[in-house]
C-alpha cells in the first residue's frame, strides 16, 4: 500500500440505520458527502424497508464510493440495527447518524482537532442543535465547559441532566472495546445508557460550537412516544449506576441520585404529557411509577387524578390545554431561552433546506 493509499483510508465510519425515510435519508448521506474532512465511510444499514432506499442509496455509491449499502431480509429492530453497524466499524473513529437528523460541514473536523488536542479522550462532543422546520428548540451540552472532563466528573455531569445526544459526538473506536455495544434490553434510551457507559470509562470533551442537527418533526418518535415506553430503560440505567462497581462509591451515589432526579422529572413531565395527547392509560401507568418506584407520591396522586378528570369530561381537558399553553408563554425564562437560541443558531437551520431530501 502506497503512502498516498494510507492517506485515502478511511478515518471515521458514519453509521446510518434507516428504514422507509429514503426522502430523509437522502438529506443524510448528503450532509457526510458534504464535510470538509473528506477520509470517511458512509455505512447505511436499512432495516429491511421495502421500498426506494437501496435505490436512493445505489446512486450514492454509484458516484461516490465512500458510500455503503446493506439491508437485512427482515426488521431486526432499531437497537439490533444499530449494533449491526456497530460491530461492523473498522476504523479509528465512529458516530452514528439517525436517517432523519444531518451533520454540518465541518462536524468531523472540528471533532478530529478535538482529539488532536485532547489524545485522551473517548469522545469529542461538538453541540447538536434540536430543531423542527422553522425553530430552534433547544442546543445540547449548552451548560458544559469547553475542557477535557475526567471520567468521575464527565459521568456526574451527564447524569445530572440536559440535552444530551450523540448526533454531534465523534466516538473512537476504543470505546467499542471497553463498554462493548448498545443495550438491548434498555430499549429506546440506550443511546443515553451508552454515552453513560462511555463517560464513565473514559475522558471526553465539549466543543461549544454546533456540529449536527437533531430533527424534530411531527413523525419522529422523540415527538410521538409516551413516557411509558423508555420506562423501563431508564430504571435499568439507573441501577446500572448504582451497581457499577467500576465507578468509585462516593461518585456513584451522587450520579445515582443526579440521574433519579433527573428521571423523576422526566417521568412527571411525560405523565402530564400524556395527558395533553390524550393518553390517559399511559399517565396512570407513570403515576404508578412515580408513587412505586420514586416514592413521589404527590406527583403521583397529580398525573392520576389528573388523567381521571380529563377522562371523564372535556371541559378538564380542554382547562388543563389552556393552562398548559399559558404556563409556556408567560414564562419569561423559557421565553428569552427560546429568543437566545434562535438569535444564535436559527441560521443553521438553512441546511435543512439546502441539502435534497
Amino acid at each position: 500500500m502506497t503512502e498516498t493509499d494510507k492517506e485515502n483510508q478511511p478515518l471515521i465510519t458514519t453509521i446510518i440505520p434507516t428504514y422507509r425515510r429514503p426522502k430523509l435519508l437522502k438529506r443524510a448521506i448528503t450532509s457526510v458527502l458534504n464535510q470538509t474532512y473528506p477520509n470517511f465511510q458512509v455505512c447505511v444499514y436499512d432495516n429491511a424497508s421495502g421500498d426506494e432506499t437501496a435505490q436512493v442509496v445505489k446512486e450514492f455509491s454509484q458516484k461516490d464510493p465512500r458510500v455503503h449499502y446493506y439491508c437485512h431480509s427482515e426488521n431486526i429492530g432499531m437497537i439490533q440495527n444499530f449494533n449491526f453497524g456497530l460491530q461492523r466499524v473498522n476504523t479509528p473513529y465512529f458516530s452514528f447518524l439517525c436517517d432523519d437528523d444531518i451533520l454540518l460541514p465541518n462536524f468531523y473536523e472540528k471533532a478530529l482537532e478535538g482529539f488532536q488536542k485532547y489524545p485522551e479522550a473517548g469522545f469529542i462532543a461538538t453541540q447538536t442543535i434540536i430543531a423542527s422546520d422553522k425553530k430552534v428548540l433547544d442546543i445540547s451540552f449548552d451548560d458544559y465547559e469547553e475542557k477535557i472532563y475526567q471520567p468521575s466528573e464527565g459521568l456526574l455531569k451527564m447524569s445530572n441532566g440536559g440535552v444530551l445526544t450523540w448526533t454531534g459526538i465523534l466516538f473512537r473506536k476504543e470505546v467499542i472495546d471497553k463498554v462493548r455495544l448498545l443495550d438491548e434490553k434498555v430499549g429506546g434510551p440506550a443511546d443515553l445508557d451508552f454515552e453513560l457507559r462511555v463517560s464513565s470509562a473514559f475522558s471526553c470533551t465539549v466543543i461549544k460550537s454546533p456540529g449536527a442537527i437533531f430533527y424534530y418533526h411531527r413523525l419522529s418518535s422523540s415527538s410521538n412516544w409516551s413516557i411509558v415506553e423508555p420506562l423501563e430503560g431508564l430504571k435499568i440505567i439507573l441501577e446500572k449506576i448504582k451497581n457499577n462497581k467500576d465507578i468509585p462509591l462516593s461518585v456513584r451515589e451522587i450520579a445515582y441520585q443526579s440521574f433519579k432526579k433527573n428521571i423523576t422529572r422526566i417521568i412527571w413531565r411525560g405523565g402530564i404529557n400524556d395527558i395533553t395527547k390524550r393518553r390517559y392509560n399511559e399517565a396512570k401507568v407513570t403515576s404508578e411509577s412515580l408513587k412505586n418506584d420514586f416514592s413521589e407520591n404527590l406527583k403521583a396522586s397529580i398525573v392520576y387524578n389528573t388523567a381521571k378528570l380529563c377522562e371523564f369530561s372535556d371541559i378538564f381537558y380542554y382547562l388543563l390545554i389552556g393552562l398548559n399553553w399559558m404556563r409556556k408563554s408567560v414564562n419569561p425564562k423559557r421565553r428569552m431561552k427560546e429568543k437566545r437560541l434562535q438569535k444564535m443558531y436559527g441560521q443553521y437551520l438553512e441546511y435543512l433546506k439546502k441539502y435534497p431530501g
